[in-house]
């Protein structure tokens, strides 16, 4: 086997040799133990087998999140996010905040960068929803939309709030 795997090492090289000098090499099977590896090496042409070679590419890659709502957007808020602003940075720096159903959730990573597109419609106002604020829930299209998030049909709710914003 290690002979096997010699005389493939070995056919390997007089191959790279072959493609990359431009030259010919031809040899019998039984010729494959009289190649000498170093001297097949010297044979590659000197300049580099990389065009990216010297190029001044970047090399670091930053891990982020570029579209985050926080439960002051009525969508999120809505399908049932609970966090703010505050708690989401919190949570990108690699913090642990408290999620939605009361457990505990950090990153195994913190993100290198995060941009944060909460709507400015209504901004927070789901919250007030959600918890049922009696000034808002005389309205009986706002009790509705509770209700529905109060019965678990916070994205139904959360498309109707986003049907009725684009009427306005």
């Amino acid at each position: 086997m290690v002979r096997s795997i010699k005389k493939l090492s070995l056919l390997a090289v007089a191959a790279l040799s072959l493609v990359t000098s431009g030259g010919a090499l031809a040899f019998a099977d039984e010729d494959i133990g009289k190649i000498n590896p170093e001297a097949a090496a010297r044979s590659f042409p000197k300049r580099g087998f990389s065009p990216y070679a010297g190029r001044n590419y970047p090399t670091r890659v930053y891990w982020g999140d570029e579209h985050v709502h926080t439960g002051w957007s009525a969508d999120a808020g809505a399908f049932g996010c609970t966090l703010g602003p505050e708690e989401a940075f919190r949570f990108a720096r690699g913090e642990q905040v408290k999620s939605a159903l009361g457990e505990p959730a950090k990153l195994s990573r913190p993100l290198d960068w995060m941009a944060l597109t909460d709507h400015s419609d209504g901004a927070g106002t789901i919250f007030e929803i959600r918890d049922g604020n009696p000034a808002l829930l005389a309205n009986p299209l706002i009790k509705r939309w509770h209700d529905m998030m109060a019965e678990g049909q916070g994205v139904a709710a959360a498309m109707e709030i986003i049907k009725a914003q684009s009427r306005l």
